[in-house]
């Protein structure tokens, strides 16, 4: 696979969003289409394992998705849930509903 494949394949979806929905706590992400990233450059998606594991060379890999940064949260219990629909006409994956819930305890 080239590198140039790898994104290809990583921005499949994406490119065809019906919608997408980031709740912390109950309060909404404003505009979350804007947190759209995708990686410049490829990379060995194993790369950061410690040789000493002997991974495997999984490269290229490269990364397309929709991205949130969280300021430090307050002790205690949260919830983080993201859901997003697609619309790509063919293909695995085409008319993915993602639906994630995260529960997150901040000691």
């Amino acid at each position: 696979m080239s590198c140039d494949s790898a994104k290809r394949s990583a921005a499949l979806n994406n490119d065809e969003l019906l919608s997408i929905q980031v709740e912390l706590d109950s309060m909404k992400a404003l505009n979350p289409t804007s947190m759209r990233v995708a990686s410049q450059d490829c990379f060995n998606l194993l790369g950061l394992v410690p040789k000493r594991y002997s991974p495997p060379n999984l490269y290229p890999a490269a990364t397309d998705g929709y991205w949130v940064m969280l300021k430090p949260l307050a002790k205690g219990a949260h919830i983080l849930k993201f859901n997003a629909m697609y619309n790509r006409e063919k293909g695995a994956y085409s008319k993915m509903a993602q639906d994630i819930e995260y529960k997150i305890f901040v000691k």
